[in-house]
């Protein structure tokens, strides 16, 4: 298993993830999933990529009747869903291909989807358990997201002639409509933008710090250290000059209505 998803096994980095959305302005991204979600009375949610269960905690507080599905290939990321959020079942395994006994009325995909390895393949497989009517939100990257990380990582590669690698997380708004040719029913997709403003870099830093995979070649703790200090004055440089740290967040999200009429083969 490769150092991407390797991190997504226990919560240590989606935490330190989750931590730095607390700081962003206006409508949280839980928001903006509850309205695009469109839910209603004892409807039936599957998250898959569950992940520790803390998003769909916030966007299911409205809806506390609805009957919710958890999917995550990490059984330690289930596990701590379960201890967050009331679950009618639980499934370890893969987006492309995990086993359901339902149809779904609403599926809710969150920032997990760039991990499959055929991300279309797997949107398919859920898309063909939702029920007729049913509603799919996904989350995703924006592929303009955080530009100052670009800065930081141009730093690195300068100083200490290292390369950043590929990202296994290609997948993002500007690329999502490739993966849904065959897909049925309506396609919106939507840019959200917010902004983070931090008087504090730390809890920047422990996101940046969950980033170290992103090399061709692993960092020494001693370059890895330099890395995170430079960081820590840049943001610290931006603080006492404008009296805050402030850089756009930007991320997209897709919903996909299927029509009430039940589709052929489903």
């Amino acid at each position: 298993m490769d150092r991407e998803l390797t991190q997504y096994q226990t919560t240590n980095a989606l935490a330190a993830r989750q931590a730095l959305y607390a700081f962003t302005s206006g409508p949280t991204r839980a928001d903006f999933v509850r309205e695009a979600l469109n839910g209603f009375p004892e409807m039936s949610v599957l998250d898959a990529g569950c992940g520790n269960g803390t998003l769909i905690a916030d966007v299911l507080k409205t809806h506390s009747n609805a009957r919710l599905w958890l999917l995550d290939s990490s059984e330690g990321m289930v596990n701590e869903a379960k201890g967050r959020v009331r679950s009618t079942a639980t499934i370890i395994g893969d987006l492309a291909s995990a086993r359901f006994d339902a149809f779904f009325d609403r599926i809710v995909v969150a920032h997990a989807l760039h991990l499959a390895d055929d991300k279309a393949a797997a949107l398919a497989h859920l898309v063909n358990h939702l029920a007729p009517g049913g509603r799919m939100v996904v989350t995703m990257h924006s592929g303009t997201d955080f530009p100052k990380r670009r800065e930081w990582i141009a730093w690195f590669e300068t100083t200490f002639d290292h390369h950043s690698k590929t990202k296994r997380d290609s997948l993002h708004l500007q690329n999502f409509e490739s993966l849904t040719k065959n897909i049925p029913g309506t396609i919106e997709t939507r840019l959200i933008e917010t902004r983070v403003r931090l008087t504090n870099p730390e809890p920047y830093l422990r996101y940046i710090d969950t980033e170290r995979h992103r090399w061709e070649r692993e960092p020494t703790n001693a370059e890895w250290s330099a890395y995170l200090e430079h960081v820590r004055a840049d943001i610290r440089r931006e603080i006492t000059t404008n009296g805050s740290f402030l850089e756009p967040h930007e991320w997209g999200l897709a919903t996909i209505q299927l029509p009430r009429k039940p589709l052929p083969n489903a």
